[in-house]
């Protein structure tokens, strides 16, 4: 219902603009100049008689001035004709009350041609939860919890570790560049830990699409310098490694984490694909994507999927 006030109120606006010139009955100055110049030169003209009758200035003088007089008041009298008689007051009317007609019934002829007036309305929390792989249920849940950190942020900005559940929260909601920067204010306010560093630099990859970035790679490191086995780590820098067409590096990082790995790893499948693609890669049997490095997209997608079950 809502969306039909919308449109009502949008082609009262669009009749409006378009009519407003209509509603205006006088002339505009403009259109009154002509006029102005017929009454100034017949003036003129009435001064230049006078003038000679006189004697103030010869006959030759006159004459010429007579002329140019003449000249100009045969220029504004062609504008005077050419000038568009202005409608009356029944004909504005009349074209008011078609614009207010056709306008609306242009716009609903565009909507039934391009849109989708058959498609059922889909709330957003339906979406979302769509999204997310959920039910409303939950995805009300996470959205309520992320606005109860927000506003406890707002009062009390320092407290590290309402800034890593709200990074928690926004990671589920899949709001990754939001996260990343919830996670960077927990670390700066004394929440530290290699987890938590490496929640932040993966949210940076899924905030780029997919892409290590240049901060997701030195985060990562440090992650390394504290938790030398770290999955994520060892992951998502074999992955930057892949990025730059270099397969033989990314095998480094994969096999230690393949090695480092319990038997029961969930993410031991997609880890053993990646393993095959950068040997097949290295070895020169499979062909780079047209970036000049693997599908990391869809690698990143897959992995996600199996994060989430298993965190």
């Amino acid at each position: 219902m809502m969306i039909w006030v919308l449109a009502a109120l949008l082609s009262l606006i669009a009749v409006f603009l378009v009519g407003r010139p209509l509603l205006r009955g006088a002339a505009s100055t403009n259109d009154q100049r002509p006029d102005f110049d017929l009454a100034v030169y017949k003036d003129q003209l009435t001064e230049l008689e006078e003038e000679h009758r006189q004697g103030l200035i010869d006959d030759q003088a006159a004459l010429a001035a007579k002329l140019e007089i003449q000249r100009r008041l045969l220029t504004a009298s062609h504008a005077h004709h050419d000038q568009a008689r202005p409608l009356g007051n029944s004909a504005r009317k009349t074209l008011l009350l078609a614009l207010a007609l056709l306008i609306p019934l242009a716009g609903l002829g565009l909507y039934a041609l391009l849109g989708h007036p058959m498609l059922p309305d889909q709330p957003y929390l339906e979406r979302l939860a769509k999204r997310l792989g959920t039910d409303t249920a939950q995805a009300q849940h996470q959205l309520d919890e992320a606005e109860r950190l927000t506003k406890r942020l707002g009062e009390k900005p320092e407290d590290g570790a309402a800034w890593r559940d709200l990074g928690s929260a926004q990671r589920a909601l899949l709001r990754h560049a939001d996260a990343a920067d919830s996670l960077r204010h927990a670390l700066l306010n004394g929440e530290r830990d290699p987890e938590l560093v490496a929640e932040m630099a993966e949210s940076l990859v899924y905030a780029a699409q997919g892409e290590v970035t240049a901060d997701a790679v030195k985060a990562f490191n440090a992650v390394l310098l504290a938790s030398p086995n770290h999955p994520k780590a060892l992951y998502f820098l074999g992955q930057e490694r892949m990025q730059q067409n270099d397969a033989k590096g990314a095998l480094v990082f994969w096999r230690r984490m393949e090695a480092a790995s319990p038997a029961d790893a969930p993410w031991l499948g997609i880890l053993k694909n990646s393993i095959a693609e950068a040997e097949a890669l290295a070895s020169g049997k499979a062909p780079a994507t047209a970036s000049g490095a693997p599908d990391i997209g869809a690698m990143v997608a897959r992995l996600e999927a199996r994060l989430k079950e298993n965190p």
